[in-house]
């Protein structure tokens, strides 16, 4: 017998063959949760692991069911190009509690083979299917999908009917920004339960309190300081030139239109500065055998000194951002996003997108599951990333704020089971208080004896290092806790990668970063061949 993510099959060793005992799926069971299993026979399997959705241990015996015996539900089939965990364990949880509907999947990753370009194969098929009128009830999106053609075509059902005939739903509870973000002239055809945001920091005493800035005052800020201060730490022609794109697709593309603007003067600007970065970062250039604690010295200080002034950043939570701030930085910091010509650098990331058909036969069904990645169960039950709930997102900020101390340990390290912090909590400031130890027999001679001092125990508080300096930082406030949560709110553009697009892009870039041609002349090719390969998919 063999068990992968999907399937657990049993191989006959004489003539070679392989026969499926059973589908986990389709079985309402996440497989990444099983590690031992029995096949008693081929009707009747047991099986072992721990159900991490309700923090237990479970012991399975699954014995097939007839064909005549299943209860009979609407199929809904859900298509991806590899299934995300999350997906797949909301997707068994839908299962096994809809008494109505029922989620298949096919995952075109099947098709993928190791031949070049093979892993190709999967999202090919899924895009001819969707393209030829063969079109799944759900859909997990994938990047290399023309999104802004099949909303054009009207292959996606807008998601914004169903959530305001929702009487459980209420679009000002989310990051309504995030919705904005996604739209294609004013529908909603895709929705992810979580992101992060990327965007660049820099501390405010160098930029203020400005929420976005140009490439010439990127070029002003760079001019003011010693000639060896460095913008990015890391960064290089190909990478900053990626990442400059997938991040302000939307400055050079208008995805309601399809009309592209890579000769403006701003895309001009990116491609003068992209050409300035050398084509090895920072860390490839290093000798190793040269270094010494300085060296790390040096890089851990960096943003202090102002050796280096910009983070490309990725933001995500409270404790994150306030340890690069009174940490990396040691003063305020400003979200300061990509430079370009609109002073909007920032943009959204979602982690996973998800989209139903605009011809599934059973539209409630479909909503009922997108609906469970925007509940409070779901939502609260998110540990990484921003929630798109905000109340959520405002309770890790209170946690952020007033962190639950649980149990106290004494200072050598040893734990003091059942000693909690009393509430109201103490000040912040690091405050130690005496713990009673019991008195026990030590020595064994039926004596009982008495500690001679009492065991300290001490209040955790947030530090920061650098080399042998212990920087104490505390826990983030109010006040930044609003700046934090104003920004999220105000972005309001995706980050998208095309590969196809960044292909093109990289091509002629090259031969502009040769000598060969102008940053002009560059960048007219570069529109009039994203210009044609964007309309061609609409």
């Amino acid at each position: 017998y063999f068990n992968d993510s999907s399937v657990l099959c049993a191989v006959d060793l004489k003539s070679g063959s392989v026969v499926e005992i059973l589908n986990w799926i389709n079985s309402d069971i996440d497989s990444n949760s099983m590690y031992n299993f029995v096949v008693i026979n081929a009707d009747k399997v047991i099986c072992s692991g721990y159900d991490y959705n309700y923090d237990k241990s479970e012991m399975l015996v699954l014995t097939r069911i007839p064909d005549d015996q299943i209860v009979e539900k609407y199929l809904l089939t859900l298509a991806c190009v590899y299934l995300d965990w999350e997906i797949r364990t909301a997707i068994i949880k839908f299962n096994r509690n809809s008494d109505e509907y029922r989620i298949q999947i096919h995952d075109y990753s099947q098709y993928n083979t190791n031949d070049d370009k093979g892993w190709e194969n999967g999202i090919n098929k899924l895009n001819m299917d969707l393209i030829s009128g063969n079109i799944p009830d759900l859909i997990m999106l994938d990047s290399r999908m023309p999104l802004d053609s099949y909303a054009a075509k009207g292959i996606f059902m807008d998601l914004y009917k169903y959530m305001d005939s929702d009487p459980n739903f209420r679009r000002e509870d989310y990051f309504t920004n995030v919705f904005k973000a996604m739209e294609y002239n004013g529908k909603l055809f895709r929705l992810t339960p979580g992101f992060n945001i990327q965007t660049v920091v820099a501390k405010t005493s160098l930029v203020g309190n400005k929420t976005g800035w140009t490439i010439d005052e990127f070029n002003a800020l760079m001019n003011s300081l010693p000639p060896m201060a460095l913008a990015f730490e890391d960064a290089t022609q190909s990478g900053m030139l990626n990442k400059y794109c997938s991040m302000m697709i939307d400055e050079f593309i208008d995805k309601d239109t399809g009309r592209c603007y890579f000769d403006s003067e701003g895309f001009i600007k990116v491609l003068e500065y992209v050409k300035t970065l050398d084509t090895k970062g920072f860390w490839e250039t290093i000798n190793w055998e040269d270094i010494d604690d300085s060296f790390w010295q040096d890089r851990e200080t960096a943003y202090r000194d102002n050796r280096t002034v910009l983070i490309d950043y990725w933001f995500d939570n409270f404790d994150q951002y306030w340890r690069t701030m009174k940490g990396q930085f040691g003063e305020d910091i400003t979200f300061i996003g990509m430079p370009t010509e609109s002073r909007n650098g920032s943009a959204i990331y979602s982690f996973v997108e998800l989209a139903m058909s605009a011809r599934t036969k059973s539209p409630d069904g479909a909503w009922q599951f997108l609906s469970y990645f925007l509940s409070d169960e779901y939502q609260n039950s998110r540990g990484w990333g921003i929630p798109m709930k905000i109340s959520r997102f405002e309770q890790m900020a209170k946690e952020a704020m007033e962190p639950d101390w649980g149990e106290l340990y004494p200072e050598d390290g040893y734990d003091t089971p059942g000693i909690t912090v009393p509430k109201p909590m103490p000040a912040r400031p690091v405050v130690t208080t005496e713990v009673a130890v019991e008195e026990v027999d030590l020595d064994g001679d039926g004596i009982i004896d008495s500690p001679s001092a009492p065991a300290p125990a001490y209040y955790w508080e947030p530090t920061y290092w650098i080399g042998n300096q212990e920087i104490k930082i505390g826990w983030i406030t109010q006040e930044y806790v609003d700046r934090v949560m104003d920004f999220v709110k105000s972005v309001d553009r995706i980050v998208r990668n095309d590969q196809t697009m960044m292909e093109i892009i990289n091509e002629e870039a090259g031969a502009f970063f040769a000598g060969q041609k102008s940053a002009r002349e560059t960048a007219n090719i570069i529109q009039n061949r994203i210009q044609n390969y964007v309309s061609e998919r609409r």
